[in-house]
């Protein structure tokens, strides 16, 4: 769309006028800033929009620039207020309106030897009295060349850039030219000497701040590295370490394996790059329980009391992992000492509580996980592995549905019972539930001429004795087939809450159905140990 010419050069006076403030026709005194031809105005119609034309009707495509150059010269001049560029660098400052004290148009000055011309210098006295110049450069066509700006930056001026191409494309006017000399885009410095210092004393500043910081970052990155290889030479050292303590069971490596779970039970995973930490088991772990298998450290490793205690402490720290165990596996494994003809070696008693302690922390954490019915379900784990009075009771009570007395020293089933009645009162209605759903025969309990089992249920009928929780609590969430109807752990569970099958309960005993001929032969050797 073609624009027309609505501002001109006043001849006398070299204002720049309007279209609208001129007398029409040739008399309006005007000629075209460009070519410097005279102008006709055509403002006295109606029907076609008012401008100026050449009065020889010849075309001058430089009109409309010089003219808008012009403009925004004369009202910087009249006004003296422009908006001056952000600063942002190393140092940040915002746009700001400045007003001037005075302003110079094209006034030749020379510098480093040459002279220059600028399109406007504003002057303004600062706080300290003295005046400080401004140069202003009008760009409606040809931007500040490098060879000015390289000029301008040697002779130490200061000097903004303001941009009014695009306007050249619209019908401009002295509002909208205005309103560009104000507004905060559209500008750039060409040269601050100000700003440039203080920007490069922060830029310096900046750069040893950030050569410091990188110093760090090495000497931590080293520090890391040098931990990295020490760990992991001290996790060799560890490793090689259980792999002989497997062999030799020496329990002074034991004690220190302990103490060093202890002291350290999680460890942060060493990466060959520094991927974002997270804690995996301690490496002690993997190598006593290779591929989270507690089975394999209950089979091969050392039956003694350190080991024992080992076992422990792992429960301790790595109950979770018990759930990947196969617990078929250790019902098998229980399995073997079913009916066993003679006494049980010390090493076979510590086999049998660890199969079973390792059956109950698996069943608490499992029972856990399928119904998310005991809160305390931590706290009952944790009481069992640390508080072996507990942990006793609890397998003295669970070792009869294996046929076989583990944590007493009774030498019968009927000595083992009279045991519960006298020292372990608390377990005595609990220990009944277990033998009751074992079908286990009267005469099994017999203790001299005393039939230990009929003893036992009137007294579990009469007994006042207050119950202690912890270690019912853990046998009643292990073994609930035999306590249907009963509290297990914080939670009223009734027997529709339970998975029935056919009226009855789907979890069965530990045991196969009851050999009787091996178990009463079983119960005469210990009568007659």
């Amino acid at each position: 769309m073609h624009q027309h010419l609505k501002y001109a050069l006043e001849k006398g006076t070299n204002r720049v006028v309007n279209i609208e403030n001129v007398v029409n026709g040739l008399e309006c005194g005007c000629i075209c800033p460009y070519c410097n031809q005279p102008l006709v105005a055509k403002n006295g119609g109606e029907c076609r929009e008012h401008h100026f034309a050449h009065y020889n009707n010849r075309e001058c495509e430089g009109a409309r620039m010089t003219v808008l150059h012009l403009l925004a010269q004369q009202i910087v001049k009249e006004q003296k207020i422009i908006m001056l560029p952000e600063y942002n660098d190393y140092y940040k400052r915002e746009a700001q309106l400045i007003e001037f004290d005075e302003i110079e148009l094209e006034k030749i000055t020379e510098v480093v030897g040459r002279k220059r011309k600028p399109d406007c210098i504003g002057y303004k006295q600062g706080n300290d009295g003295e005046i400080h110049e401004l140069w202003i450069e009008i760009f409606v066509h040809h931007k500040v060349d490098v060879d000015k700006q390289l000029d301008i930056k040697a002779s130490g001026k200061s000097c903004v850039e303001i941009d009014f191409g695009d306007l050249l494309k619209t019908d401009y006017t002295k509002e909208g030219v205005t309103k560009r000399l104000r507004e905060e885009k559209h500008r750039r410095w060409i040269n601050c000497p100000k700003y440039d210092k203080i920007n490069q004393e922060k830029k310096l500043k900046h750069e040893q701040e950030e050569a410091e910081r990188k110093q760090k970052e090495n000497e931590e990155q080293e520090r890391k590295e040098r931990e990295i290889r020490v760990k992991l030479a001290n996790q060799q050292v560890l490793r090689t370490q259980v792999e002989r303590w497997y062999q030799d069971g020496n329990p002074e490596t034991a004690r220190f394996i302990i103490n060093t779970i202890i002291k350290e039970p999680y460890f942060t995973e060493i990466d060959e790059v520094f991927e974002e930490e997270r804690n995996m088991p301690n490496v002690l772990f993997d190598s006593l329980v290779p591929n989270n298998n507690y089975l394999y450290f209950i089979n091969y490793s050392p039956k003694n009391k350190d080991a024992l205690q080992l076992f422990y402490t792992l429960l301790r720290f790595y109950f979770s992992q018990t759930t990947i165990v196969d617990y078929s596996e250790i019902k098998q494994h229980l399995k073997k000492y079913q009916y066993k003809r003679g006494l049980l070696s010390d090493a076979e008693k510590i086999h049998i509580e660890e199969l079973l302690s390792l059956s109950i922390v698996n069943r608490i954490e499992s029972e856990y996980e399928r119904y998310l019915l005991y809160d305390n379900y931590k706290s009952l784990i944790k009481c069992f592995v640390l508080d072996s009075s507990i942990r006793d009771e609890v397998l003295m009570v669970a070792s009869v549905l294996y046929h076989h007395i583990v944590c007493s020293n009774a030498t019968s089933f009927g000595e083992l019972t009279n045991e519960i009645i006298q020292k372990h009162p608390h377990l005595a209605k609990s220990y009944l539930a277990i033998i009751d759903s074992q079908d286990r025969y009267p005469n099994d309990y017999h203790y001299g001429n005393r039939n230990m089992l009929d003893e036992l249920r009137c007294f579990v009928e009469n007994d006042q004795t207050v119950q202690e929780n912890s270690a019912n609590d853990i046998l009643k969430v292990c073994y609930k087939w035999a306590f249907k109807g009963e509290i297990l752990g914080q939670g009223k569970v009734t027997e529709r809450e339970i998975p029935i099958k056919q009226n009855k309960i789907i979890f069965p005993p530990e045991s196969e159905d009851v050999n009787e001929a091996a178990w009463k032969e079983l119960n005469e050797m210990y009568k007659n140990a």
